[in-house]
């Protein structure tokens, strides 16, 4: 076989399971949303929810939620916006719409009173959201809003009083679980987020007593290409983005080309063509034996178009064939990895941080997403170094019930999972549309919301599947020493029984990801490949194998280093390779900085 499945000689290495890590409950996941930016009773958009697999919501999210009027749907802070009301009412005919099945309500406990909130849930509860889950405000450790400093000088001010309102909540909807405001690890945190959870949990245990959860904001910074560079020490050198995909491992291609692409960009085939001349006269000549993820920086030696025929297997077909036009100079390695570091910096720091809140209580994580490095917004490198980051923080800390990335439709760049082409100029994220157009205009995914949205079904599709428990389960040991210190050395090692395979390209170990168990009906995985080569994973390492058993796959990649960088870029011009029913018995090869999913079922 061709393509992405069957034999191929890479330079990489075979990923194997040797064994599956710690588990976890599944998840509740879906899109956060900060409501004054979004209207409601926008069709098209419900539309496009609903089939991303989204099926968390939060009402009605952001610091609008603390100035929030419930009877008018609109917050008394943002005079200026465009009126997009969302009442319970509304909110119940969305979530209906979008198949939001889960709502986290926030109460305004800044503006608003108790009896207000109260009135508020039992709206919502009347027009059809169930009212499971209770958010008290938004972001009350943040020093620089100078009302939610003098309504709580210290977290233990905000504590007393959300005793008070957690226990007359429990009253009225005895089955709803309440949350507090938890702070997560920041560098730049100041002396009042510093001792924000100390001051509000570590406290007398009746003040606790109706508290059943912490939500969570764990943003995280990384940095931008420049500083990537700075960072690693990297000195830029001539055909940085020629990355080599094969050549037998001789160190030299089959026209006498030096493995590192010396001559310019190079190719690889199955019978591992490293050389530009080669592959483009077995291009020219023999199309089915190129291979489909020629990672190249321009024509003329540009199989790709040339080579699609190869990736329709087994009833699989291929997308995305077009090209952003000029696109941006490939980032470096060392670039990259630098991106990437930081969400493991940022997950250790948040890991030790969570210890110290109360063991009992459950963790929501409300709002979350990348900042700091302007020059990567829209681009498939930030989308990665998210969901990365995502599936690390719900792998290694289970006490996560909940996650809604932050956001949906939003005014921050840095943020927004659909987008529409009616967006206005201002904010510049490519989703706030008129509310005069609101079910008028089409609406489709950015970057970050395909990956989302593949996260989110596979999880949302297990959840569906009676007969449990379902649940996560570790399945790469991901990062070498140099992203995050509680990680090991470089070379082999092992860290909760899972093996940490030999070097993959420059790095120890560049796939991350999760098994989801379908109790008897079948297995799925998620993967996130970090690394600039492709590597081979090994299926049937992954299951007992079985006759009859097949898998079917789907791999999202970009064609080349410079669209991990180019914010012009769209879920269309991703290369998509999807194939059904092939044999556990062959191999997946995952082309570099891709996203692949894996389902296994067994037919006999």
């Amino acid at each position: 076989m061709h393509g992405l499945f069957g034999a191929l000689a890479v330079a990489g290495a075979t990923a194997g399971i040797g064994g599956i890590g710690p588990s976890r409950p599944l998840p509740l996941l879906g899109f956060g949303t900060e409501l004054v930016w979004q209207s409601i009773n926008d069709t098209a958009l419900a539309a496009t929810v609903a089939a991303s697999g989204s099926i968390l919501g939060r009402y009605p999210g952001g610091t609008p939620s603390d100035y929030w009027n419930w009877r008018t749907g609109w917050p008394t802070d943002v005079g200026s916006l465009p009126i997009r009301p969302a009442t319970p009412f509304g909110w119940a005919q969305y979530a209906q719409a979008s198949g939001t099945t889960e709502t986290i309500v926030v109460v305004n406990q800044l503006t608003g009173n108790l009896t207000e909130a109260i009135s508020m849930l039992k709206a919502h509860e009347a027009t059809g959201t169930a009212i499971t889950r209770i958010e008290c405000g938004n972001e009350m450790y943040d020093s620089t809003r100078p009302d939610v400093v003098a309504a709580y000088p210290t977290g233990r001010n905000y504590t007393n009083k959300m005793a008070i309102w957690a226990a007359a909540f429990k009253k009225e909807f005895p089955d709803a679980e309440v949350a507090l405001l938890a702070m997560t690890w920041r560098p730049d945190n100041g002396p009042r987020e510093a001792a924000w959870n100390d001051q509000v949990f570590n406290v007398p245990p009746e003040l606790l007593e109706n508290i059943d959860a912490a939500t969570l904001h764990p943003y995280f910074g990384i940095p931008s290409l420049a500083e990537g560079e700075r960072a690693k020490g990297h000195k830029e050198v001539p055909n940085r983005g020629a990355l080599a995909l094969g050549n037998n491992g001789a160190g030299e291609g089959s026209c006498g080309v030096a493995g590192q692409g010396a001559s310019g960009p190079w190719l690889a085939t199955e019978k591992g063509c490293s050389d530009p001349c080669c592959c483009e006269q077995r291009c020219a000549a023999m199309p089915s034996e190129c291979r489909a993820w020629q990672w190249m920086t321009a024509p003329p030696h540009d199989c790709y178009l040339k080579s699609t025929g190869t990736m329709a297997k087994n009833g699989g077909s291929i997308s995305g064939q077009g090209s952003s036009p000029g696109p941006p100079q490939p980032p470096s390695t060392a670039a990259i990895e630098a991106v990437f570091a930081a969400a493991f910096t940022f997950l250790d720091n948040n890991v030790a941080m969570v210890k110290k809140l109360p063991p009992q209580l459950k963790l929501w994580v409300t709002e979350l997403a990348a900042y700091g490095a302007a020059d990567l917004n829209f681009t498939w490198l930030e989308t990665l170094a998210n969901i990365l980051y995502e599936v690390l923080l719900l792998l290694r800390i289970p006490r996560i019930e909940a996650m809604a990335p932050y956001c949906l439709v939003c005014g921050d760049p840095t943020a927004p999972s659909l987008e529409s082409p009616a967006a206005i100029a201002s904010p510049p994220t490519r989703s706030v549309v008129p509310p005069a157009e609101a079910g008028k205009v089409p609406w489709g995914l950015s970057l970050r919301g395909l990956a989302h949205s593949v996260m989110f079904k596979q999880v949302a599709t297990a959840r569906a599947v009676p007969g449990g428990p379902h649940v996560l389960e570790e399945l790469f040991l991901p990062g070498p020493a140099s992203w995050s210190s509680g990680l090991g050395s470089q070379g082999n090692h092992t860290r909760r029984g899972l093996p940490v395979h030999a070097s993959l390209g420059s790095l120890p170990q560049e796939l991350v990801g999760w098994r989801v168990a379908f109790a008897e009906v079948g297995t799925a995985a998620f993967i996130l490949h970090l690394g600039p080569n492709v590597t081979t994973f090994s299926v049937n390492d992954w299951v007992q194998p079985a006759s009859g058993e097949t898998y079917n796959a789907t791999v999202w990649y970009p064609r080349n280093t410079s669209q991990l960088i180019d914010p012009t870029l769209r879920p269309a011009d991703l290369a998509s390779v999807t194939t059904n029913a092939v044999p556990v018995s062959t191999p997946l090869h995952i082309p570099p900085y891709a996203i692949a999913t894996v389902a296994i079922y067994d037919d006999r």
